[in-house]
C-alpha cells in the first residue's frame, strides 16, 4: 500500500468516538513515489470529496494568511 494511502485508510476507517487511532509507520516519500501515484490516480476519489470538505469546514484553522 502506498505511504499516504496507509494514513487515509486508517483515518477513513476510524470510528467516531474511539479516541485510539492505530499506530501508523510512516515511510519516506520520494519523487518517484509521487510521480507513480500521479500516473495511477483515478477520478474515483471524487466520491469522498464531500466527506473531506465537511471535515475541512469542521476542523479548519481560524488563522488566515495576510494577503
Amino acid at each position: 500500500m502506498r505511504t499516504v494511502r496507509k494514513i487515509f485508510d486508517a483515518l477513513e476507517n476510524h470510528q467516531q468516538g474511539n479516541s485510539n487511532l492505530p499506530v501508523i509507520q510512516l515511510d519516506t516519500i520520494t519523487t518517484a513515489d509521487f510521480l507513480d501515484v500521479i500516473a495511477h490516480t483515478k477520478p474515483s476519489a471524487k466520491k469522498l470529496s464531500q466527506k473531506y470538505t465537511a471535515w475541512q469546514r469542521e476542523f479548519e484553522s481560524v488563522w488566515r494568511e495576510k494577503s
